[in-house]
């Protein structure tokens, strides 16, 4: 641990596995971890949060939105502690509104039954 002449407004924290940095106790904090490149980032003791690893990303501002992602596999987005929440995951596509289930939309035809995209093709034709 290494003290600056601002030692309890600032410290900063290097290991061989992990950096450390804390502003004003805890308004302000980021740790990252240099064998996994694991990084946190956190405001106003969790207010606003930033996660990140090399596969996902994870953004809050607690109780307002959240957003998380991991690659093109699973995108997930909310709203005041999910009042309003889409989520999507490989090809489905759920949403959810006034803290209720979710429930599953597709723009595919392949996650629809036949009955319902040959009643749609003969309404086209």
């Amino acid at each position: 641990m290494r003290f600056s002449c601002l030692w309890p407004l600032w410290i900063h924290e290097v290991s061989e596995t992990e950096k450390n940095n804390l502003i004003f106790g805890r308004l302000y904090d980021r740790r990252k971890d240099l064998v996994t490149g694991h990084v946190r980032s956190r405001v106003l003791w969790k207010l606003y949060t930033y996660t990140e690893t090399p596969s996902m990303k994870t953004r809050e501002l607690m109780p307002f939105f959240t957003y998380e992602k991991q690659g093109r596999i699973k995108t997930h987005f909310a709203i005041f502690w999910r009042f309003f929440e889409y989520e999507k995951a490989d090809s489905k596509k759920n949403l959810r509104f006034f803290y209720l289930p979710k429930f599953t939309i597709s723009n595919s035809t392949k996650d629809r039954p036949e009955e319902l995209t040959v009643q749609e093709e003969s309404r086209e034709g």
